[in-house]
């Protein structure tokens, strides 16, 4: 959506903050009480900085003269790359893709993501059929992680489709639902 927009306009006046850059290193989450349910539970909620997410997301806001960096996170590495996006002064609109940005339930993580809920102007939630995204997610499962396609669905059905279902709970909080639609012109290499 920003890449579209910045084309449109013909300058950059959009940027993507990624929730995903605030994925817990995976030497965090060795450190956790039970390591292996950390990975294997990798992309839930409480497996995300979102006190530094929401710290990041504040700075942008409070500070809009500034440059602010920012992490992204790199799927064939597995971790957050620090500094890898930069919000500028020229960026009039930050796009926050992100899971968990719509939970209001201040029983969530200490309200952690409720707090991160509310410093956005805008929550946009793009509904998207659970089968059709797990389908999706399990090619990219195998593709970024060498992995079969059997292991994938295992990663799957033990830990992406609970995330999607919980996900699905908080829909309600966005203040617009937008039905996804596969176009394969809108594609693109840097997921932006």
């Amino acid at each position: 959506m920003a890449a579209l927009l910045n084309k449109e306009k013909g300058q950059e006046i959009a940027v993507v903050v990624e929730m995903d850059g605030f994925h817990y290193y995976k030497s965090e989450l060795d450190q956790m009480p039970n390591p292996q349910e950390a990975h294997e539970r990798r992309g839930s909620h409480w497996t995300f900085d979102a006190k530094k997410f929401l710290s990041s997301l504040e700075e942008i806001k409070k500070n809009p003269r500034e440059t602010i960096p920012c992490p992204s996170f790199e799927h064939h590495i597995g971790d957050p790359v620090q500094g890898a996006i930069q919000v500028t002064p020229r960026h009039q609109i930050v796009f926050v893709p992100g899971n968990y940005v719509l939970i209001e339930d201040e029983g969530v993580d200490g309200g952690v993501w409720a707090e991160v809920s509310r410093v956005l102007d805008e929550k946009w939630f793009v509904s998207i059929d659970i089968d059709f995204a797990m389908e999706a997610l399990a090619k990219r499962h195998a593709r970024a992680w060498n992995w079969s396609e059997e292991r994938a669905r295992e990663r799957i059905d033990g830990n992406d489709r609970k995330n999607a279902l919980f996900i699905q709970q908080h829909a309600s909080n966005a203040h617009l639902t937008i039905p996804y639609v596969f176009d394969a012109t809108l594609q693109s290499t840097d997921n932006h």
